[in-house]
Formats: C-alpha cells, sequence, structure tokens
C-alpha cells in the first residue's frame, strides 16, 4: 500500500436509512447503530467503509458494530483515506485557526474532532520553552486503526520535538478500547514544559496532567473575565493549574484564592504562581469544592468575584437531573459569597446541558438566594475549538459572567 496516495482499502458498503440521510446531507458526522440498513459481507469492526443511500454513495468513514454510533463520517468525497488525506485536515485545521487571529505559531487546540470534520481524535499543540510538543487523544477503534497514518502526517506537518499520546477517556470504553498514555514519536527529555499565553507563562505536563495537559478552551473567557477584576478579591473553584486566577491576577487582581482538588494539579499552580512572581497574592485550598465553599461560607467570608469551571457533571443524558442539581448546588453556594454587587462568573463543559437548561439553573441558583443577575458577559469555547453548523454536539462549553443584585427585604 502506498499510504501517501493510494490509501487504506475499502472493505465495502454500508446502507443508511433516510432519516441518517437527510441529517448527514446537511453535514452531520454520525450515523447510528439502529440508522444502519444492511452491511457489506466482511466488514469488521474499525474499517474504512462507503455510506451509501439506495445505493448511492453519500460519504466515506469508519464503522463499528461495538458502538451506538456505528459510523462516523471523514470525507463526502470518494477520496483515498491516506497520508495525505491526513496532511491536508491538518492543513484545513491550521488555515481556519489562522482565520480566527490565533498564531498558528503558539500552544492551541490544533485538531477538534467533528469540529475539524475529523471525527475521533483531538491534538493539543504546545509551544513549549524546548520545542512544539503535541499531544494526541485518540477516541474511537475507527481512528484508533488510522493513528500510525496520523502520527506520520502530524510528524511531517508540524515537525514536533515529541508526540504524547493520552488516549484514556471514557469515550474508549464504549469502542471497546483500553486506555493507553505513551510517548508515540520523538522523545521528551523532562516532565515538565513551560508555554506562554497572553502574556503569561504556564507549566504543563504533556505525560501526566489531566486531559491533554492544559484546558485551551476558555481563553476567550479568561481574557473577559480578566477585565472586571482590578483591585477585586477573586474566588477560583475547580481552578486546576490556575488559568482564570493567574488571568486575574496579572490583570490587578487584588488577590485570588484558589480551590482545587488533584495534588498534581496544585503543584503545577504553585509553579505557574512562580513562574509569573503572583504567589504573594494568591492562597490555595486543596479539597472538595463543595464542602471548601461551605466552610468558606461558615466562616463568614465573601468576595469580590466568585468565578466556578467544574468538570462535566452530566456525561450522558442519563445523568442530566444528577448535573441540574449539581451545578445548582455550587451556584447558590457561590451567590452565597459574593458581595453586594459582586460578579459571579459561570461555565458548564456538558455538552449534554444545553444553554437553556444552564442559565435556568443559575436563574434558581440566584433566586434561591433572593438575588437578581445581570449578564456581563455570555461566551462558548474559544475558536481552536470550531462548532459544526449541523452537529450542536460540537458546542458544548458556556461561559455565563453576571452581576449579582441583592433583593431588598419583604
Amino acid at each position: 500500500m502506498d499510504s501517501g496516495t493510494k490509501g487504506i482499502s475499502v472493505s465495502g458498503k454500508v446502507e443508511i436509512s433516510g432519516n441518517a440521510f437527510g441529517r448527514i446531507s446537511k453535514g452531520h458526522l454520525w450515523i447510528f447503530k439502529n440508522e444502519v440498513k444492511a452491511i457489506s459481507e466482511g466488514i469488521r469492526d474499525g474499517d474504512i467503509v462507503d455510506i451509501t443511500f439506495k445505493g448511492r454513495f453519500v460519504a466515506r468513514g469508519y464503522y463499528n458494530s461495538a458502538s451506538q454510533i456505528a459510523l462516523r463520517v471523514l470525507t463526502f468525497q470518494p477520496e483515498p483515506i491516506s497520508l495525505t488525506f491526513f496532511k491536508n485536515k491538518i492543513a484545513q485545521a491550521i488555515e481556519l485557526r489562522k482565520l480566527s487571529g490565533l498564531d498558528i505559531q503558539g500552544s492551541y487546540r490544533l485538531l477538534y474532532s467533528e469540529g475539524d470534520m475529523l471525527p475521533g481524535v483531538i491534538v493539543d499543540r504546545f509551544q513549549t520553552d524546548k520545542g512544539t510538543i503535541l499531544v494526541l487523544s485518540i477516541m474511537t477503534l475507527g481512528m484508533e486503526r488510522l493513528k500510525g497514518l496520523l502520527i506520520e502526517a502530524l510528524a511531517s506537518s508540524i515537525k514536533p520535538l515529541a508526540i504524547v499520546e493520552k488516549s484514556d477517556t471514557a469515550l474508549r470504553n464504549l469502542e471497546g478500547l483500553p486506555p493507553f498514555r505513551g510517548i508515540v514519536y520523538g522523545t521528551l527529555e523532562e516532565k515538565e514544559f513551560i508555554i506562554e499565553q497572553d502574556g503569561l507563562k504556564i507549566a504543563i505536563d504533556p505525560l501526566g496532567g489531566q486531559k491533554t495537559g492544559f484546558y485551551f478552551d476558555q481563553r476567550p473567557n479568561r481574557l473577559a473575565l480578566a477585565k472586571a477584576v482590578k483591585g477585586k478579591v477573586m474566588l477560583d473553584v475547580f481552578s486546576y493549574t490556575g488559568g482564570f486566577g493567574l488571568y486575574a491576577l496579572k490583570s490587578g487582581a487584588l488577590s485570588v484564592e484558589f480551590v482545587e482538588e488533584s495534588s498534581k494539579a496544585i503543584e503545577l499552580l504553585k509553579i505557574n504562581l512562580k513562574l509569573n512572581k503572583l504567589e504573594d497574592r494568591a492562597i490555595i485550598y486543596q479539597g472538595n469544592a463543595f464542602t471548601i465553599l461551605r466552610n468558606l461560607r461558615a466562616e463568614g467570608r465573601i468576595f469580590d468575584i466568585v468565578n466556578l469551571d467544574p468538570p462535566a457533571f452530566a456525561k450522558t443524558r442519563g445523568g442530566l437531573e444528577g448535573a441540574y442539581r449539581g451545578y445548582k448546588d455550587i451556584n447558590i453556594q457561590a451567590v452565597r459569597l459574593l458581595k453586594p454587587g459582586g460578579i459571579l462568573a459561570t461555565s458548564s463543559c456538558s455538552q449534554k446541558v444545553s444553554e437553556e437548561m444552564f442559565q435556568q439553573v443559575v436563574l434558581e441558583a440566584a433566586s434561591d438566594n433572593r438575588t437578581y443577575l445581570q449578564l456581563i458577559y455570555r461566551g462558548s469555547q474559544g475558536p481552536d475549538h470550531p462548532v459544526l453548523l449541523a452537529m450542536p454536539e460540537t458546542r458544548y462549553l458556556k461561559f455565563l459572567m453576571f452581576r449579582v443584585i441583592k433583593r431588598p427585604p419583604n
């Protein structure tokens, strides 16, 4: 096989339903198991297949009978899935980020799965003090089978110091894949590296950190909140390695108190504070955020700003009820810690939680605290996490910033 242009062989055809055809004709990239009508003999899970409707070619993608999403579209053209295909996808992703104003030689999400029309893969680009490091996450069996071509394309297109694979999300379980972490290209002589973003030095651990090592998606929201922090005392909850709080301190916050449970994240947070000479205005609390917020309330503490950036409380639709309670509880605790006229900044990265549902949760939390909310800013994920309009699933991050007005007593 000539992986450069010839590509991976197509194993056969999969016929889909009219409902699936209507959806992917608009640019959606998923076909569900119950929308598969017929399969050619000899097709195995993970194979490249042609997707057809009424016998006519519709798209090319990969198949997995073990997943509820049986087919994921790679291209709407009958083109080879080859090294050239992946190089073109990488080039298209870089051009999109360039159009949105990102520094393409900096640090950002290079490939965002379905948002870049390359389902099942995420790649973050870290421009570190030692060179370019890519962190790769593979989530599907089909992309796992194509990983060799993808790594070769990344290596030749970006020429990184190393490519680290951190494929250990729960999504792999649904695809019948075991977790994996390791260096798949090049070498790393050190454990921690430093990137620069918006004038801040940020330490990352490419192999040992959470997810791919840093959360680029909140970057525009960090910048928005930073405009309101000068001379104020802020509480940064679920702070991870300090993204929001570091931006706040750099922008003139009087002090920031960080709340984080992970000891590894706190190690990096401490390094980040020291790197930027901000440690004298920072306090760190380690532990469960819900417990710490209640303890601060019991101590009579109040803040000018409370920022909430929790992990996804709902991974599936079945978890929505619990997520609703979790988001409401943490927002209630946050509002109780705010001065009159203080600022609540609150996020949800649960894709299953709609913006309308999230706003309703925050409204109820405010109402239970006898407060009104005035919207200052509404944000979402940064442009390096592009939204594919036909796939609402690609838009997941909700960020809301309010001024909190206390209601007068009856």
